[in-house]
């Protein structure tokens, strides 16, 4: 956006928002309300997810991402004049979705932790918390693919 000359824009996103990483807590089984980022280890010299052995899995975009370029998306617009489109799979509810990471490789599904590299990685968007990033732009949708 630094490099743009000013002026009024229309920026256009298209699987832009679930490039970007993603945070995931998870329970630990038989501890009550506890919980603790997930993590990828290795067992038996292959990648696992740690804590193994969940009950509940939630995640976030990574605030650090997701709200600077919100706010510097938002500041650009106000400044210039403009509107953004973005468009990717996602959720807009204030609970989140759980863990929607998933992986495809050869138009098949698979685990984010096989054929790294070489499969396409995604999560679902938190719109909710992204609408709450661009503060106080207007801010319409989302809306279902089919609308």
């Amino acid at each position: 956006l630094k490099t743009l000359p000013g002026g009024f824009s229309l920026i256009v996103g298209n699987e832009f928002w679930d490039a970007l990483p993603i945070v995931q807590f998870t329970d630990i089984i038989g501890e009550k309300d506890e919980f603790i980022k997930r993590s990828v280890g290795l067992k038996d010299n292959q990648l696992v997810f740690l804590p193994e052995q969940t009950l509940v899995t939630f995640e976030m975009g990574e605030p650090a991402y997701f709200y600077y370029l919100a706010v510097e998306i938002s500041y650009y617009l106000k400044k210039n004049g403009g509107a953004a489109l973005f468009l990717d799979y996602g959720y807009d509810d204030e609970n989140g979705a759980g863990d929607t990471l998933q992986a495809v490789f050869r138009h098949q599904r698979c685990s984010p932790l096989e054929n790294i590299g070489q499969a396409d990685i995604t999560h679902l968007v938190d719109f909710h918390n992204l609408k709450i990033f661009f503060g106080e732009l207007f801010v319409y949708g989302p809306v279902s693919q089919g609308n």
